[in-house]
């Protein structure tokens, strides 16, 4: 929750047309009463809150600290400011990895008693061999590594090598900016 937060989500309302959702996903530590009223008044109409688990030895682990009391005064807080009533959404997002996959029906049953309207199930997309291990998404499939090596032959056709992105990015963008 940076602190000139309000301020975007006020500069983005007087900019885009009536009617188009500005919306948030965060961890809800910072989220107090006051501030969740301050970002409703802000313009905020979607408030989404990171739910990976709800048990106590899992949930520090996976989110930095975070309790599940945590969560629990996060969302109490967005309720306080309107959230999940009337325009304002109220919702969580889960990343979906081996040691939390048990943890969703659990998780959908939270969500929904304590009045969000969505929940967001993300793959665990790995950056590391640590975070491999965890994912449950194999992004190297033969159908996948099969359209990857189409891709990839067009793309040296053309006279592009994917492995310099941004040589192909720019001479299909309108500008460098």
């Amino acid at each position: 929750l940076h602190p000139g937060l309000e301020g975007f989500i006020r500069l983005a309302r007087e900019r885009m047309r009536p009617g188009a959702g500005i919306g948030i996903q965060s961890n809800g530590l910072l989220l107090t009463p006051q501030r969740a009223a301050s970002l409703a008044e802000a313009g905020l109409d979607t408030l989404c809150l990171s739910v990976d688990s709800l048990r106590p030895d899992l949930l520090p682990r996976l989110r930095g600290g975070t309790r599940p009391g945590d969560l629990e005064r996060a969302l109490a807080a967005a309720r306080s400011a309107g959230f999940g009533r009337d325009r304002r959404r109220l919702g969580a997002e889960f990343v979906l990895r081996r040691d939390t996959l048990a943890e969703l029906p659990a998780v959908v049953e939270w969500c929904g008693r304590q009045g969000c309207s969505f929940l967001l199930v993300s793959h665990l997309l790995p950056y590391g061999s640590r975070a491999a291990e965890q994912s449950l998404f194999n992004p190297h499939a033969a159908g996948a590594r099969d359209i990857f090596a189409r891709g990839r032959a067009q793309a040296a056709a053309e006279g592009l090598d994917l492995a310099d992105y941004l040589r192909p990015l720019l001479r299909y963008a309108l500008s460098p900016a």
